[in-house]
């Protein structure tokens, strides 16, 4: 699935280069753009469902949770799917840190992508979620 994405973005990339003449004011949204415009894309030709989130500094983990969540049908009790969910962050590095220096959405993004899931915040059982890839974007 990578290498489709990869050669998906390359496609893409090379004909959004030769339609604009890139200047330093549309660099600082491209990735954004780039981004939304592969992903719905791949949302008409392969079946992907495109979820967008943009981070800040308000941004919440029980929030991105929720986003996540909204998009996902259940299964099972505790399995989570849709056919193919592509979840795109822009501006990655964007929430403040708490008090013992971790950004609690990454931590949460970061807790699916080693464990394919993540607790319910409720009930407090474990979810676990299939089918779902996470891209993002961020200004270094």
């Amino acid at each position: 699935m990578f290498l489709f994405l990869q050669a998906l973005f390359m496609q893409f990339l090379q004909s959004y280069m030769w339609k604009e003449t890139v200047t330093e004011d549309k660099l600082m949204a491209s990735d954004t753009v780039v981004a939304r415009g592969l992903l719905n894309r791949i949302q008409e030709s392969a079946g992907y469902l495109p979820v967008f989130i943009n981070f800040s500094a308000q941004t919440s983990s029980a929030r991105t949770q929720e986003v996540i969540e909204s998009k996902l049908e259940k299964k099972r009790k505790n399995i989570l799917g849709n056919k193919k969910l592509v979840v795109f962050v822009d501006d990655l590095n964007m929430p403040k840190l708490d008090s013992s220096g971790s950004q609690p959405p990454i931590e949460l993004l970061r807790q699916f992508q080693d464990f394919s899931g993540f607790y319910d915040r409720k009930k407090f059982f474990w979810k676990e979620i299939q089918e779902m890839t996470i891209t993002a974007a961020l200004w270094i």
